[in-house]
């Protein structure tokens, strides 16, 4: 779907209980990511779970562990 010249779609992480969308922006080359609020207990086990790796897509980035899994599945989602 496209609003305002922003391309979306909406994505779904059954296992780890996840949903939000991602959105496209091409005018300004940008990629937006939204993820629903914690809603449910499974939800606050991810929040607590703040041990830090490093991104390798990202040079001196540190990201939350579950992240590097939600943008693994979400990429799929996302070329399908």
């Amino acid at each position: 779907q496209e609003v305002s010249g922003i391309k979306t779609k909406v994505f779904n992480i059954p296992f780890l209980k996840l949903q939000g969308f991602v959105g496209y922006y091409a005018a300004k080359h940008t990629v937006f990511v939204a993820f629903r609020g914690t809603v449910n207990i499974p939800n606050v086990i991810l929040d607590l779970n703040i041990k830090q790796t490093d991104y390798p897509a990202c040079h001196k980035c540190k990201v939350i562990k579950v992240f590097t899994k939600v943008i693994t599945v979400l990429l799929v989602q996302l070329e399908n």
